[in-house]
């Protein structure tokens, strides 16, 4: 690392975590005057000022802000290496990376990859929670075998191929005193005129797609009034009463006490899930995993 060291970085990412240098400095049993030698070592190694700091508050400079960027995922890439060396030596020999989406992380899946294993005792399995955007562009680089994406893409992409997983009916989340919650059956009608809280595209570019599927016939376009990162974020909005959201069933069953959940009777109301990996990848390993969603 260029004369950086790890304990150098490890205070600098202790430090990150409240901005507060005396704490930071405990929570790595380390005495406050060696704690702040290593940053002032790290800033002369990296050859810019990292933090601005005071004698009453800590704050990441522009350049400690990009080398935190660059930086922060370096301790875990670290494990899973020391974990994959540990896991060779015990005699697994080969590896599969997986990615998959945080929502979808559960029973059906966790299944997958429990009968995966005892089957493949000798395959390290390597897993990864990330937005389906960036799942995609892991998968077409290598830096992962394949990924399950909560909803197919609208459009063939260059390099990869799919298979569906399953497909699933789409749920109104809305407040529960909200007044659809009383209705035991929801169509299309219902909701039009509702305001609707949207994964980011930059996240998740084909989530927009399957709520504006379910306008199709209809005169209006559905009103998205929130747009966020991730499901337990459109949730909380859904609690605040900011709008509705729309999502399968495996995404919404942790929240089911908080919210009041719908079927939507439509048609187009209905995802396909998919496993994407590279067209060109023949791996013995990958395929084994292919043949159990087939």
């Amino acid at each position: 690392m260029n004369g950086m060291t790890f304990r150098q970085l490890e205070c600098f990412l202790e430090a990150c975590r409240d901005f507060h240098f005396s704490k930071a400095a405990q929570r790595l049993n380390l005495a406050q005057p060696p704690f702040s030698r290593h940053i002032r070592e790290l800033e002369t190694t990296v050859g810019a000022k990292l933090f601005e700091r005071s004698t009453k508050s800590v704050a990441l400079t522009q350049a400690g802000e990009l080398f935190l960027k660059e930086t922060f995922a370096i301790p875990s890439q670290l494990s899973r290496a020391v974990d994959a060396a540990r896991r060779a030596a015990s005699g697994e020999t080969r590896q599969l990376r997986i990615g998959f989406v945080g929502a979808l992380f559960e029973e059906s899946l966790m299944s997958l990859f429990r009968i995966y294993r005892s089957q493949n005792p000798n395959v390290q399995l390597s897993l990864a929670d990330a937005s389906p955007k960036d799942l995609v562009s892991d998968v077409r680089s290598g830096r992962l075998d394949g990924a399950f994406l909560g909803i197919k893409p609208t459009r063939p992409q260059a390099k990869l191929a799919s298979l569906r997983w399953r497909s699933e009916p789409l749920y109104v989340c809305l407040p529960k005193d909200h007044r659809l919650a009383s209705k035991r059956r929801l169509v299309t009608s219902d909701v039009v005129s509702e305001n609707w809280i949207s994964l980011s595209r930059n996240v998740a570019p084909y989530y927009r797609g399957t709520l504006e599927a379910v306008y199709q016939g209809s005169s209006r376009r559905p009103q998205i009034i929130r747009e966020t990162t991730g499901v337990t974020a459109m949730l909380g909005m859904v609690v605040a009463g900011i709008g509705l959201a729309l999502l399968p069933k495996s995404a919404i069953t942790a929240y089911e006490s908080l919210i009041a959940t719908r079927r939507l009777h439509s048609k187009a109301a209905r995802i396909d899930e998919v496993f994407v990996y590279r067209a060109d990848d023949d791996g013995e390993s990958l395929n084994a995993f292919r043949k159990l969603i087939q």
